[in-house]
């Protein structure tokens, strides 16, 4: 998904990714508790009227090798302006998870 693939560059860029698949030691599981997107048409129609763009998210960190959560915390992105798309919100949204998990380090 979009946002796996903006998580992992953003993991990288704060040097928080393994440097290999077999160092993982945490998973993290992002589940959607808000989503709304505003279509194509709506974004060009009507601009910043028709609502804002944006996600929330509870992220657990699960220990790979005990399947047990070990820590939670609650993210969310928002795109108010009436120009971007789907992918800007992905992004902003691994850059919150980023931000958490650096917090936390």
């Amino acid at each position: 998904n979009a946002v796996a693939g903006h998580l992992d560059a953003e993991l990288r860029k704060r040097s928080l990714a393994p440097k290999a698949t077999g160092e993982r030691t945490i998973r993290i599981d992002a589940i959607t508790t808000y989503y709304r997107m505003r279509s194509g048409f709506a974004r060009m129609a009507v601009g910043v009227f028709a609502g804002k763009d944006g996600i929330e998210c509870e992220v657990r960190l699960v220990d790979v090798a005990t399947g047990e959560t070990t820590g939670t915390f609650k993210v969310s992105a928002f795109n108010v302006l009436a120009v971007g798309s789907e992918d800007d919100v992905a992004r902003m949204l691994a850059a919150e998870i980023a931000k958490a998990l650096e917090a936390r380090k």
